[in-house]
């Protein structure tokens, strides 16, 4: 028989450029809304869904396709799937769902061997933001006390299947359950213990999939934090992003590292924060901002009153980002903390901000390590900051 993705595409079969790891106990529903959530603005992706793709015919017509018909579980269906994704360049995205947030979705044997194979053949693995939570992936025991060999194929109450015996024979005659639980938790690395994070880690998220994002986040009122990182989100969805928080009153923390965002996303963000009167903290680390974002941040800092912690380190800012920055400072009384480590700022910057700081009586830190400041502008700065009680300065 044909599995539902050869029915479809029988004529023209795609080439496999995204798997999903998955686990069978999930609403269809939710699941499907998942994947177009961190798809959707890749319409002729190739994407790979065991239940989908494999015909569900009898245990040995099943079992036959997933094994092709060896008992090393190395040549199944599910490892030569990630070759091919390999090969495309491609990515394995985890969704885990709530039937299995007890457990935990690496409870299931299939999700750590998929992941183990992933890991080998080095492609990326993509922990969804809505499930990517400690208790969604390890269950009650969480990502410290994991032990993966207690992993199960199927019912737990139910004799071993085979597939189980020749997935942990290849494990066990192979790389071993430690390097599998290592595997597992770089994998994981941004994961949280609860859903007050939303943390996206590289699913190349575009326009149509934050919007989706952001309407599931929207729906969860407890949710006080958005992390991006190496997502590719770029300005775009930056810019649907930045839309929707006008209005958002929840959110207290948005980070958008490793993002390629430059001055238009700078710019978006910007004019967001002139509106939005919940937003505490923004990190926008290792993007291609430019003075021209540097001055449109600077001058939401005129208006904006809740923003306490503003982080703009590995960008492309020089003197003039710096001075206008300074300048918004010396009369802005709420913000905190300010990041411009590792930027292109020289003793012109650095004098500026040793100005603003004879004026500015909040900011407790300010960390400008790895610019090109010689011991003309560090003087200044020292100058001022011995007078600062509480103040720390890094440069």
């Amino acid at each position: 028989g044909h599995g539902v993705a050869m029915t479809f595409n029988d004529a023209h079969p795609k080439t496999i450029d995204v798997m999903i790891s998955h686990c069978w106990d999930e609403p269809v529903g939710t699941f499907l809304r998942h994947v177009l959530m961190v798809t959707e603005d890749r319409i002729d992706v190739g994407i790979f869904i065991c239940f989908l793709s494999v015909y569900q015919g009898t245990p040995e017509e099943v079992d036959l396709q997933v094994t092709q018909g060896s008992a090393d579980a190395k040549m199944g269906c599910f490892a030569q799937v990630l070759t091919t994704v390999k090969q495309q360049g491609g990515q394995m995205i985890v969704i885990s769902n709530q039937a299995v947030v007890d457990k935990g979705l690496y409870s299931r044997l299939w999700c750590v061997w998929e992941v183990f194979c992933a890991a080998k053949d080095d492609v990326p693995i993509r922990v969804h933001p809505l499930t990517g939570t400690e208790k969604h992936l390890f269950g009650e025991v969480g990502k410290r006390n994991f032990d993966p060999s207690l992993a199960r194929c199927g019912n737990p109450s139910l004799p071993p299947p085979p597939d189980e015996a020749r997935i942990k024979a290849a494990i066990e005659t192979g790389a071993g359950w430690n390097h599998i639980r290592d595997v597992i938790h770089e994998a994981c690395k941004f994961t949280t213990w609860d859903n007050w994070t939303i943390c996206t880690s590289g699913c190349m998220l575009g326009p149509c999939c934050v919007k989706a994002l952001f309407q599931a986040v929207e729906s969860m009122p407890h949710v006080t934090r958005l992390e991006f990182f190496y997502n590719g989100i770029n300005d775009g969805g930056v810019e649907a992003l930045a839309e929707m928080l006008k209005q958002n009153n929840t959110l207290s923390v948005l980070a958008l590292n490793n993002s390629n965002i430059t001055d238009r996303g700078a710019q978006a963000l910007a004019e967001m924060l002139k509106i939005n009167h919940t937003m505490t903290t923004l990190r926008l680390t290792n993007n291609k901002i430019t003075d021209r974002g540097a001055q449109a941040l600077a001058e939401m800092l005129k208006s904006n009153r809740t923003l306490t912690e503003l982080r703009l380190h590995k960008n492309n800012i020089s003197d003039r980002g710096a001075q206008a920055l300074a300048e918004m400072l010396k009369s802005n009384n709420t913000l905190r903390q300010l990041y411009l480590m590792n930027n292109n700022i020289t003793d012109h910057g650095a004098q500026a901000l040793a100005e603003m700081l004879k004026q500015n009586h909040t900011l407790t830190m300010l960390v400008l390590n790895g610019n090109n400041i010689t011991d003309r502008g560090a003087q200044a700065l020292r100058k001022v900051a011995q007078k600062k009680r509480g103040f720390y300065l890094d440069f």
